[in-house]
């Protein structure tokens, strides 16, 4: 199923605690089940849908519940949300796009206000206006191999857009971080040693053999097929050496003890 709702900046930094973490806790209002797509409008001064993620998990206790009190506006709002259940909205893409504010969607098949959850199933011409913006950006494509959140194990589905994307796994990446650690593998950089809160959860997900050269579906090892590293060694990874290859991680990791 696919979604909009919407978030009120006025009342929950939603912006910001997508620059901080990968994933937010979200008042559940509706039958939301895992893998579900939900589109998120930031209403009031922002106007347009700005964040496209993956139910991850639903029906959360507040005692399970990732405790962002620092992006909640409105404290009594923050009080209220403690009786409530929870899903999880994992980050997959998120996009500045003008084509996406309110009144371009009312000029693409949106009907009355954003408000309550909204079911986009049987809004096609909407849904399909949407995701055409999204297929569109590529802005935060940075690394072709980097693991965004998605929620399937299995990997691939090539899409074609303007530069070659692919669907990855937040299962696979979560659980990459889980095994080996959040702190990078070639040169042992923990932002939150060296960051304290604001670097905690922050690192990159390598994928050793690029998707690029598989190219059909298949089912992730996230213990051999991925590694977490900074984005300093992940750039590195990316440039190929004087023989015109790439490094592996652990050839970078041998390179910079030297």
């Amino acid at each position: 199923m696919k979604w909009i709702i919407s978030a009120n900046p006025n009342k929950y930094d939603v912006v910001s605690a997508f620059n901080q973490y990968d994933y937010i806790d979200w008042s559940q209002s509706a039958n939301h089940e895992i893998g579900d797509v939900i589109y998120i409008y930031c209403s009031a001064f922002i106007g347009k849908i700005k964040f496209k993620c993956i139910v991850e998990d639903v029906n959360i206790p507040w005692e399970n519940v990732n405790d962002d009190d620092g992006f909640w506006v409105d404290k009594e709002d923050y009080q209220k949300a403690k009786t409530k259940r929870f899903m999880r909205l994992c980050l997959q893409q998120q996009i500045e796009s003008d084509d996406l504010a309110f009144e371009k969607l009312r000029e693409n098949g949106l009907l009355g206000n954003i408000q309550g959850p909204m079911k986009l199933e049987s809004k096609v011409n909407l849904l399909s206006y949407i995701e055409q913006c999204f297929n569109e950006d590529c802005s935060k494509s940075v690394y072709p191999d980097e693991v965004p959140e998605q929620l399937s194990i299995v990997e691939g589905h090539r899409k074609t857009v303007i530069v070659n994307q692919y669907e990855r796994s937040a299962v696979a990446r979560r659980k990459c971080i889980e095994h080996h650690g959040c702190y990078c593998h070639v040169c042992n950089m923990d932002f939150e040693k060296q960051y304290g809160a604001l670097g905690k959860g922050f690192i990159h997900v390598h994928h050793k053999i690029p998707l690029s050269e598989i190219g059909n579906e298949y089912e992730v090892d996230y213990v051999n097929d991925l590694i977490p590293v900074c984005p300093n060694c992940h750039a590195m990874l990316h440039r190929k050496n004087m023989n015109g290859s790439f490094l592996t991680p652990e050839e970078l990791k041998a390179l910079i003890t030297k």
